[in-house]
């Protein structure tokens, strides 16, 4: 189990939410034909380490949703927002689990709450 989703099984066992920069705090973010990029919670984000971290919350999601039918991402959100990114919601709609016209919010509420019930909080 890669070093990030232990983090968000982490939080989730913990019945908490857990904000990106703590999923990655300190792991190195790898991008093609580049170094890598490791990020330190309270430093300014560099904005390379979106789309790798994407990748790397998508992946987690397909998976958790493969093996227990919801998204294990749903816990995690921006600091400021205290909500997933647009990514996170896209991928609800690729995987049928929301359609456009549904309320995000309701979905990714549901999703948090199946989360925390499985992981036993």
């Amino acid at each position: 189990m890669p070093r990030q989703e232990r983090r968000v099984v982490e939080a989730a066992s913990e019945g908490r939410i857990a904000t990106y920069a703590e999923i990655i705090d300190g792991i190195p973010i790898h991008r093609p034909g580049k170094p890598p990029i490791i990020v330190r919670v309270g430093e300014k984000w560099n904005l390379a380490v979106q789309g790798p971290l994407w990748e790397i919350l998508r992946d987690i999601s397909r998976a958790s949703f493969t093996r227990h039918g919801f998204l294990l991402t749903a816990i995690v959100v921006g600091k400021v927002s205290k909500r997933p990114g647009p990514g996170f919601f896209r991928l609800a709609i690729e995987l049928g689990i929301r359609t456009e016209e549904d309320d995000p919010t309701a979905m990714w509420a549901s999703q948090v709450a199946a989360v925390h019930r499985h992981y036993g909080r």
